[in-house]
């Protein structure tokens, strides 16, 4: 995809994700020779934590936005916490 595509893109992200509940936690170039943009951004109501970055593709590879997306454990709250029998772990041999 062409980076001009990617950078709208990730104008649009930057823009359109504070209005969908998510604080970014930081917008600007990574540390890298490329300098590729990054979003590191939390949802604020599930916790969740996106670090969407656009690897330009200056060392050769194919340009492309990549996404890491990071949320806390989740308990259904309708399953019960206790072991029953059939999911308890079975008691260890001897041996």
């Amino acid at each position: 995809m062409d980076n001009k595509v990617l950078e709208r893109a990730m104008r649009n992200l930057a823009d359109g994700l504070p209005q969908r509940g998510w604080k970014i936690v930081k917008q600007g170039t990574d540390s890298s020779r490329n300098r590729n943009l990054e979003i590191l951004a939390v949802h604020l109501e599930s916790r969740t934590q996106a670090e969407i970055t656009w690897r330009k593709g200056l060392d050769g590879h194919e340009p492309l936005i990549s996404f890491a997306v990071y949320s806390r454990c989740f308990r259904d709250p309708g399953l019960s916490s206790t072991p029953t029998p059939e999911t308890a772990p079975a008691p260890p041999t001897g041996g």
